[in-house]
């Protein structure tokens, strides 16, 4: 996630999850619930923070009017009042279903499904409300919105553009405006409407760290710097800002006086790769040149897997976490048929290659099912026998299910076909680490540059294994950089020795033959 969008992100979440149903009390009580007492006691509860006795009062009334919508609207927006987000979806899609063509029902439900982490749900969703409202200024600015946290700024801005102008009153408009110009690379367009967000609001930190990046853009160190600074303050922890503050600091030839920053700011997200270009560059300056040579190549081991990314869970990026969850749960609650045809459905409306046997033999193997893997993996295999991936994942199977022998000819087959396929060459990995031969495993952990986990594990162990602790202290700091915070990987790491300091007393093994 870039800064831009981490910063909005939580901004947005921040605001939503405080005060997120502001006018349900009043402008969104519906004609049949104001001939309903119960369900204005509820409301008048609800606000006055007591969900759970409003609670008692939709569940009651739900029971005894099980396909009300409005009932279902407010049980999903107390919900979300309540930061219970699968539950509020739950609830605003029993709504919808009643009454499809209602926008508030549709605004809460794409609020529902961002916060809970579902952006492309959000902005289907969300898009359909701006389709039966057109001119509804809220819908519109919330659709310019999501469309822009996914990097579609362009309609996004006409979205938002279009919501200024049917009502300029519109909170935080200016700075979605400032936002969306920005990640467009407008900083002409984008600057002023920022400072002006700023001046009203100095506490608007979003603001004035993205004016802080603008000045970067524009060569204006020091004033980014003070930026910088000025965010650092009031939230000392803020891993952007140190990050900006330690490039400037670079930028300005103070570099001794940049490494706390930019130490800091790894410590906080070690998946910040341009912190180890900037360590790089300030410790050159500072005559250090070994371990600028580390930190630079580092960055690079870094980068170079950010730009190959290949999902080994899934084998296009178009199917989605939301759709893989959706598939999954059609397989185990209507069986195999129904999800492939799920993804032969989903492909169809995507225009995308996706092998369904392929993606459901990976959704059983998911599901530690090796044997109905293999079997539809033998089936994809068959249908597309060209296709490197579905072979390779099914030598990783039979690797998992102990048959080296033809674990070991899918995965060389695979590599003969795509010399550089990310999947066969960490199935390599994974074979030779079987069979204790560190060296070669390490080889092929690292050409394949995966930002999977616990292969970069098995890489550095393998690594130190066979000796080479510089190798093993790259592959430890791969590892922090893409656990990204989950402490169960970051656990697993101490527990195998995978981590700097363990590294440095480690010995080293022989090879098992």
């Amino acid at each position: 996630m870039s800064v831009v969008r981490s910063c909005l992100g939580i901004c947005l979440i921040a605001a939503v999850a405080v005060n997120c149903v502001p006018p349900l009390a009043e402008a969104q009580v519906s004609s049949a619930m104001a001939g309903n007492g119960s369900l204005r006691r509820a409301a008048a509860l609800e606000e006055r923070g007591q969900f759970a006795r409003a609670e008692q009062i939709y569940l009651a009334e739900e029971k005894l009017f099980p396909k009300n919508a409005e009932i279902l609207f407010h049980l999903g927006t107390l919900r979300m009042r309540q930061s219970d987000w699968p539950a509020a979806i739950e609830y605003l899609e029993k709504s919808r279903t009643l009454e499809s063509r209602n926008t508030d029902v549709l605004f809460y439900l794409a609020q529902a499904y961002y916060l809970n982490g579902e952006l492309a749900q959000a902005q289907k969703v969300i898009l359909s409300a701006a389709r039966f409202a057109p001119n509804q200024a809220a819908v519109l600015q919330k659709a310019g919105e999501y469309l822009c946290e996914g990097n579609d700024c362009g309609p996004g801005l006409e979205d938002l553009l279009k919501a200024r102008k049917l009502d300029p009153a519109l909170e935080n408009i200016d700075m979605d405006l400032g936002m969306a110009y920005y990640k467009l690379f407008k900083h002409e367009q984008a600057q002023p409407i920022l400072e002006a967000v700023f001046r009203r609001d100095p506490n608007n930190l979003v603001a004035a760290l993205i004016l802080g990046e603008i000045a970067a853009y524009q060569g204006n160190w020091e004033k980014a710097r003070g930026l910088d600074e000025y965010v650092l303050i009031r939230k000392p922890r803020n891993a952007s800002a140190l990050k900006n503050l330690g490039a400037a600091l670079v930028a300005l030839g103070k570099d001794e006086e940049a490494l706390s920053p930019l130490h800091a700011a790894l410590a906080i997200d070690p998946s910040l790769s341009d912190v180890h270009f900037q360590l790089g560059r300030a410790l050159h300056d500072l005559g250090r040149p070994e371990e600028s040579l580390q930190e630079m190549e580092l960055y690079q081991a870094i980068r170079d897997r950010d730009h190959i990314v290949q999902a080994l869970v899934s084998p296009d990026k178009a199917l989605q976490n939301e759709h893989w969850r959706e598939c999954e749960k059609l397989l185990e609650e209507n069986g195999e048929s129904a999800a492939i045809a799920y993804v032969n459905s989903f492909a169809a409306k995507t225009h995308s290659q996706l092998n369904a046997n392929y993606v459901v033999g990976m959704l059983y193997s998911a599901l530690q099912r090796n044997g109905e893997a293999i079997r539809l993996l033998n089936r994809a295999v068959q249908m597309s026998p060209s296709d490197a991936d579905a072979v390779a994942f099914r030598g990783r199977i039979y690797l998992r299910a102990h048959n080296y022998e033809w674990s070991e000819i899918d995965l060389k087959r695979a590599l003969e076909m795509s010399p550089k396929n990310q999947i066969a060459l960490v199935g390599m990995g994974e074979l030779e680490y079987a069979r204790g031969q560190w060296a070669e495993a390490a080889s092929y952990f690292d050409e394949s540059r995966t930002q999977e986990v616990s292969a970069l594990l098995s890489m550095c162990d393998a690594y130190a294994r066979a000796g080479n602790r510089d190798k093993a202290r790259e592959s430890a700091e791969l590892v922090r950089a893409f656990a990204r915070g989950d402490t169960n990987h970051l656990a697993e790491a101490s527990s195998t020795g995978c981590s700097a300091d363990l590294l440095e007393s480690r010995p080293s093994g022989p090879s098992r033959k």
